[in-house]
């Protein structure tokens, strides 16, 4: 992320396929004979069908125990007035998530008629032994699992079904119930002991008697099960007190007078006051600072280093001017920046003549002029607002965001009565109408991801140290006593977020309490060794060298496992453009690039991990849609599936290549605006016997156009043609004549059917003109000269 902090993301480096639970039910699609094309014209599904669990553990037995093989999965198939039900095959498909496998016996009551068998860890079952019978349409379909693990979820199972006949769109059930895959629990190991060697033991466990199978008992109809809500509603907030000078600018916060002194070298200045956040410089020792504000907790100084604010710890600092307990109190991930009696960010409706505009990317508003506070919102590109005070020399302006009152980095701000403006800024803004309040959300649960991470980071030098330390020993030299490393403490995941992600982050911070312990437990034996006089031959008793030893290899095998798994969940680190969105489900995420009208995009499959690609697009309710895909190069013959980009699973339309070279979805109506997912899929190259590796074109486009997509025989690119007439890709178009104009990074139709009056740059009216001639009323070549100017 850049100084200024676009509108960006940061995360793991490495990309995970956030796409994998989706392309296992997918999977189970492929297998079921679906036909191809498909539109996108919801059909009454002929059956019904409704999904649940029994677990091992926990309460009411929703969660699964490792090590049991009494947990049960239950899938029931009724009649739903469709003819083709009594006569036609029915397949049934239910992906089991990583922890659990299928195992017998399997009950299907009362007519006995479903086979089930499993293929890469998807039950599929059949109506192999007959039809379902017209006089008891009802059939229970009941298996047991096994739950080898590991931990991890929570999950959520989801079961699709096939009618041959019917709509060819699979009916979709969903487990109201969630669950946790959970192991026994972890014993941490000692600290301050010099005796056995620390173990992570286990509570013993005594597992469930299996009970006998039930019997089944038909259900006269399949009535959905409400959805369990597991975080109440947060109590009624009081709004708080108007600020009583309002709107105002009252001048530059005060400083308190304390002055500070740097005692070592190298010493870290953070993003915000906590052991593990972000550094963005390094002082050394002799480097004095004006004290701005100190930590609730006394522990920390907030300073500015190079027009920045940053935290220094105290325990690295002299004061020598002022007192330290005369400094307000701050944070800027809970107090905005000015305090609570005169914030200066929040909400406000004071306007101003000095404006910016956002002309390359998204910004951040944040409650304070710095990177460590809070969002408050998130300001679109070629957003327009009023700004109404400057800080820290003005490399941070104040500004309106549609009735928000926050800061952002003056860099990034076409600031359009030019750049003398900032001068006459009131220093430090107005103060806000009233304070900002958020609400916890997801953020919380990556933040704490990069914590963790962050902490592990912290710790390694310490066990890089302690592990040199022990080495040393171990071979004969003396112990170096009179320096130890830092001992590295625990950390315990606040409960309003540990709450809803239990699954997933219980373990880690089990692991992560573990590994700390660990090293902690050798710099203990170190310290107390050195407490002791040593033997003049130089020698430390083996026992003890071996349990500091094995301490620290434990150690090091849970911090290479939590880097791993943490990375893993991260969103991937680098920024989110224009043409591209963050895609997250089931807790991974994946950078997607943006599908946009009349553009043709190029995607390569290949084996073995870019076999599924997913592209983002935007649509409006009452729009109607056409998806048409074109193999261009290899032997790759993909399924093109339409989803809410919300809710994957939730499939809006099918259609596969099958023996040619083209596959089309010839109408999706929108019922809603927002925002969808095209899963572009090829898993059955294996089956056919390839290694996958091909090149697929994709165009989306307006289902009223008569545009397809061709590869010219003579160049052996993808030309559109529309009518008959060769016109080329709005992401290549170049009008002809004397004045040519070309695109620029944002050259994507909205809209075939837009006016100039409706567009809003020259380049999308370039990039509409092959699809709409009407643009260029003058035959100049030059489309919506209100836009792109002309003669």
């Amino acid at each position: 992320m850049s100084e200024g902090d676009p509108l960006a993301m940061r995360g793991s480096r490495q990309r995970f396929a956030a796409l994998l639970l989706i392309v296992c039910i997918l999977t189970a699609a492929l297998t079921l004979g679906m036909s191809a094309p498909a539109a996108a014209v919801l059909q009454t599904p002929s059956v019904a069908l409704s999904l649940v669990h029994a677990g091992t553990f926990g309460a009411g037995a929703n969660d699964f125990l490792i090590g049991t093989t009494s947990g049960t999965v239950s899938a029931v198939v009724s009649n739903n007035s469709g003819a083709d039900i009594a006569t036609g095959a029915i397949n049934l498909s239910i992906p089991l998530p990583t922890g659990l496998t299928y195992a017998t016996p399997l009950v299907s009551a009362p007519n006995n008629i479903f086979t089930c068998s499993t293929v890469s860890n998807t039950v599929n079952c059949t109506n192999s032994l007959g039809p379902l019978p017209a006089a008891l349409p009802v059939e229970a379909i009941t298996f047991n699992v096994t739950v080898p693990g590991p931990a991890g979820g929570p999950f959520t199972l989801t079961a699709l079904l096939f009618v041959s006949g019917g709509s060819g769109f699979p009916v979709v059930a969903n487990d109201p119930v969630s669950f946790l895959i959970v192991g026994p629990t972890n014993t941490p190991a000692p600290t301050n002991t010099a005796s056995p060697t620390p173990t992570r033991s286990m509570t013993p466990t005594i597992f469930p008697t299996v009970t006998p199978f039930p019997t089944i008992t038909p259900l006269p109809t399949s009535t959905p099960i409400p959805t369990a809500t597991l975080i109440p509603n947060p109590p009624t907030r009081t709004p708080p007190p108007r600020p009583a000078n309002a709107g105002q600018a009252i001048g530059p916060i005060a400083r308190p007078g304390i002055t500070a002194v740097v005692d070592r070298d190298n010493v870290n200045v953070r993003i915000t006051p906590a052991l593990g956040a972000e550094v963005i410089a390094f002082v050394n020792a002799g480097t004095t600072f004006d004290v701005l504000a100190r930590s609730p907790d006394n522990q920390w100084v907030q300073v500015i280093v190079g027009n920045q604010l940053g935290w220094v710890g105290t325990a690295v600092l002299a004061i020598i001017a002022g007192d330290l307990n005369a400094a307000p109190v701050a944070d800027p991930r809970t107090i905005p920046y000015g305090g609570f009696d005169n914030p200066r960010s929040g909400i406000t409706s004071v306007s101003s003549q000095v404006t910016g505009k956002l002309e390359d990317s998204g910004l951040r508003v944040r409650s304070g002029p710095g990177l460590g506070y809070v969002v408050l919102a998130n300001a679109p590109r070629y957003t327009i607002f009023p700004i109404l005070g400057k800080a820290l020399g003005g490399s941070w302006i104040q500004v309106n965001f549609e009735g928000t009152l926050g800061w952002v980095a003056t860099e990034f701000v076409n600031l359009q009565q030019g750049l003398g403006v900032v001068a006459g800024l009131p220093e430090d803004g107005i103060v806000a109408d009233g304070l900002p309040v958020s609400e916890p959300t997801a953020d919380s649960y990556t933040d704490t991801l990069r914590l963790l991470l962050a902490r592990v980071e912290l710790a390694q030098p310490s066990l890089d140290q302690i592990r040199a330390v022990w080495t040393s020993i171990a071979i004969g030299e003396r112990a170096a006593c009179g320096s130890y490393p830092a001992r590295p403490s625990d950390y315990n995941i606040p409960n309003p977020v540990l709450a809803p992600f239990y699954g997933t982050l219980f373990p880690l911070q089990e692991d992560f309490n573990q590994a700390m312990a660990f090293v902690r437990l050798s710099i203990d034996l170190f310290i107390d060794i050195c407490s002791r006089p040593q033997p003049a031959e130089g020698f430390v008793g083996q026992a003890v060298v071996q349990n500091a030893l094995d301490a620290i290899n434990a150690a090091d095998a849970l911090f290479a496992s939590l880097r791993a798994r943490l990375r893993a969940l991260l969103p991937p680190d680098q920024p989110i453009t224009d043409e591209q969105c963050l895609f997250t489900f089931n807790q991974r995420s994946e950078v997607l690039d943006r599908l946009f009208l009349n553009t043709v995009k190029m995607i390569t499959l290949r084996d073995p991990n870019k076999r599924v690609i997913g592209l983002c697009f935007d649509a409006a309710q009452g729009q109607t849609l056409r998806l048409q895909a074109l193999r261009v190069t290899g032997n790759a013959a993909p399924r093109l599936t339409v989803t809410s980009f919300d809710n994957p699973t939730n499939f809006l339309a099918v259609a596969e290549f099958g023996s040619g070279d083209t596959a089309f979805i010839s109408q999706i109506l929108f019922t809603q605006t927002g925002r969808y997912l095209v899963l572009i899929s090829d898993l059955e190259a294996g089956a056919r016997g390839v290694r996958l590796e091909g090149e697929v074109a994709v165009l989306l486009t307006e289902s009223s156009s008569s545009a397809t997509m061709v590869i010219d025989p003579n160049t052996g690119q993808v030309i559109v043609q529309q009518g008959g007439v060769i016109v080329p890709s709005a992401t290549s178009f170049v009008s002809g004549g004397g004045n040519a104009l070309t695109p620029g990074p944002t050259g994507f139709c909205p809209s075939v059917n837009f006016t100039c009056a409706q567009l809003s740059t020259c380049d999308q009216a370039i990039a509409c003109l092959p699809f709409n001639p009407s643009l260029d009323d003058d035959g100049d070549n030059i489309p919506c000269e209100n836009l792109c100017g002309g003669n």
